[in-house]
């Protein structure tokens, strides 16, 4: 039978703490989900792009010349 001591958890959370460094975005006070973060010039092009717009849209197909 084996037991888990404060040292060996104290050193599994230093390496798990050291794996997750720079794995993950810290959290901003203030802020969520669904936090609007575009400038004015982002949210503008944006808003100037048609629903269901294609960026590559084809128009037209040619078989055999």
């Amino acid at each position: 039978m084996s037991f888990v001591t404060d040292s060996i958890l104290k050193t599994a959370l230093g390496k798990i703490k050291a794996w997750g460094e720079g794995k993950f975005v810290a959290k901003e006070t203030g802020k969520g989900l669904s936090t609007n973060d575009y400038t004015n010039a982002d949210k503008t092009k944006l808003n100037g792009v048609a629903t269901g717009a294609q960026a590559n849209k084809i128009e037209s197909v040619k078989v055999n010349g």
